[in-house]
């Protein structure tokens, strides 16, 4: 496929990476298939050669302009790497240029890092499952395109480039306002580096499915609220109520996938985070209670009409004329104080679900699971956590900077309390099964 010369402004969200990342807070995430038999190197290799061409808006690095970043094609093609601790590395941007995506093998597991800066979980799970169904073909199974899957011999479409932030921005539309300081984990983080380390539980996806309609909510909302109840049993373990009412504020950050609200093809990020929350300066709440409050503010802040707020906050301030003309070294300094000092300080923890993700026979049966690494977290939120499942199995990743793994264990014994088997698979197995 002939690939035309281009390079891509920076969409909306993806502004705040280049600026707050360094070697810890990487900016990257990873999503893996685990298949059932170990992967062949060679033949990922012809199927990444195949397949990459179809996705150029990935094939990019990162440029650095007077006034903004930008992402240049990147020249060369993609090889596949060998997986090695640590995962979720940096991508090396100032002098090498490196390329914003890798794929990586290691026993039955295929992976692919990439930089938020490039694309959303639900921009790279694209390139991964057309990659997984070139790979199983080079290894002589005869299976026709699924119908969701990208055609790799077609053209990318011109939507599929767009920053879908500003399509849907509309002025004059006032935006949201600032939410207060939320509690944060009290854990010390690890002195020696790298801090980061990753605990990963296997559930099942029909008993957390049975449970969220026992508490008639979805079950990204379910998951959302036994984070909130596992922060709620550690503030109370650690606070002693000693803190002002201010302060005592438990908040999630929880991914909307905005493709399915707004009509896209953007393979870009368009993603926005609802912040479902509880005040806890009234005392504990029930799971019952979490359930309906985080119901009611994933279903507000879904609203297009809020979304739009979101939006018009976003975008309109990138449009000011005096924003525009900032040198790019002071609006990264700017960008990074603000993140650090009031975006990192409206949310007590996060966590993303990617939802079910679905195959055809054909290729399901060659698969064993699906994972996803969230990037890792700051110094602020400590822990991060990302959930995706696959038939029967659902498993949740930690990424943990601090001393203490309280937090998972608190989520996890919840899940068993109420009935739902827990299986804890640790890193190592499921790079190495």
């Amino acid at each position: 496929m002939e690939q035309k010369r281009f390079w891509l402004k920076l969409d909306n969200a993806a502004k705040i990476f280049p600026a707050v990342s360094d070697s810890e807070l990487t900016s990257v995430f990873r999503i893996s298939i685990n298949l059932k038999e170990r992967v062949k190197v060679a033949e990922l290799q012809r199927a990444l050669d195949k397949t990459y061409q179809r996705f150029p808006y990935f094939n990019i690095h990162l440029k650095h302009g007077f006034f903004w970043h930008y992402l240049e094609q990147h020249k060369g093609a993609p090889k596949v790497e060998i997986d090695a601790w640590p995962p979720l590395q940096v991508f090396y941007t100032t002098f090498i240029h490196e390329r914003l995506y890798r794929i990586m093998a290691r026993g039955r597991q295929i992976s692919i890092e990439m930089m938020h800066s490039v694309s959303d979980g639900g921009g790279a799970i694209q390139f991964l499952n057309s990659l997984l169904w070139m790979y199983l073909r080079e290894c002589g199974h005869d299976i026709e395109k699924p119908e969701h899957f990208m055609d790799i011999n077609e053209q990318p479409e011109d939507e599929e480039f767009e920053d879908a932030y500003n399509k849907y921005f509309m002025k004059g539309i006032p935006p949201i306002h600032p939410k207060n300081k939320a509690w944060s984990l009290p854990f010390s983080l690890k002195n020696k580096k790298p801090r980061l380390s990753v605990i990963q539980a296997e559930m099942s996806s029909q008993h957390i499915l049975e449970k969220a309609k026992f508490y008639n909510v979805s079950v990204t909302e379910f998951l959302a609220s036994v984070y909130l109840d596992a922060m709620q049993s550690i503030f109370f373990s650690y606070e002693k109520n000693n803190l002002p009412q201010k302060l005592k504020m438990l908040r999630m950050q929880v991914p909307i996938n905005l493709r399915k609200i707004f009509p896209s093809k953007t393979m870009r990020n368009f993603t926005l985070f609802a912040l479902p929350e509880v005040d806890l300066s009234m005392g504990a709440y029930s799971m019952a209670d979490i359930t309906q409050m985080v119901h009611h503010y994933m279903k507000l802040e879904s609203y297009p009409q809020q979304i739009h707020r979101i939006i018009s906050r976003n975008v309109g301030s990138e449009q000011l004329f005096y924003v525009r003309v900032i040198p790019l070294f002071i609006k990264d300094m700017i960008l990074a104080a603000k993140h650090k000092s009031y975006g990192n300080a409206q949310y007590s923890g996060v966590m993303t679900n990617l939802g079910q993700i679905r195959y055809p026979d054909t290729i399901a049966r060659h698969v064993d699971s699906i994972a996803c690494l969230p990037p890792p977290p700051n110094k602020r939120t400590k822990v991060n956590c990302s959930i995706v499942s696959f038939k029967n199995k659902m498993i949740a990743s930690f990424c943990n900077i601090t001393s203490s793994t309280e937090l998972e264990h608190q989520f996890l014994t919840t899940l068993v309390d109420m009935g739902v088997p827990v299986k804890f698979i640790g890193w190592n197995d499921v790079k190495n099964p």
